[in-house]
């Protein structure tokens, strides 16, 4: 499942999100005004992609991040959680 998530972080596999590293930065510890990703705990990443796409979730960012989850399957959810949750923090 993390192969299938390293594409969708890295590269948003051929259309289906946009690269995380675009707002997350490089290591997916955030970049200015944007919160880290990596290591976070995977039910937290698929709560929050979750309520982006229902438009549960509402605030500055979240415009734009429905743009980018409204692809995104229950499975890929998981793919970019276990993904994210195994990249160190460094």
């Amino acid at each position: 499942m993390t192969v299938r998530g390293e594409a969708l972080v890295t590269t948003g596999a051929g259309g289906t999100t946009a690269q995380c590293a675009a707002c997350h930065g490089q290591t997916l510890q955030g970049l200015t005004g944007m919160p880290p990703i990596a290591r976070r705990q995977a039910t937290y990443i698929v709560r929050q992609l979750f309520d982006f796409q229902d438009g549960t979730r509402s605030g500055p960012s979240a415009t734009l991040m429905q743009a980018l989850v409204e692809k995104l399957t229950v499975d890929d959810m998981l793919a970019i959680a276990a993904y994210t949750a195994s990249r160190s923090p460094d």
